[in-house]
């Protein structure tokens, strides 16, 4: 459930479609297409002029939009669908005959 890790303050700042640049860490890599990942100084440095400029309608346009997929309420509903088909799965091999 990696799509579920976008820490809550990225999500804000992606949903005004503002460059991110984050650590690189598990929760983070797994948006490394609208999130830039910097490890050491030189990296941080690069991935901010990198982000001051990459502005274009398109790159705002895909950041709002993996923000507004990672919503609480997405969230949740995410995890309904999979308790649901757990509990599914669950009830069909209950019915089966032994």
């Amino acid at each position: 459930m990696g799509v579920l890790r976008l820490p809550v303050e990225i999500a804000r700042v992606l949903a005004g479609g503002k460059p991110v640049v984050g650590s690189d860490l598990p929760s983070i890599r797994v948006f490394s297409g609208v999130i830039s990942i910097a490890s050491t100084v030189e990296e941080w440095q690069s991935a901010i002029e990198a982000g001051l400029n990459d502005n274009s309608a398109a790159r705002i346009s895909e950041r709002v939009q993996v923000a507004r997929e990672n919503t609480w309420e997405e969230r949740v509903q995410r995890i309904e669908k999979a308790i649901a088909a757990k509990m599914e799965e669950k009830s069909a091999s209950a019915r089966q005959p032994r």
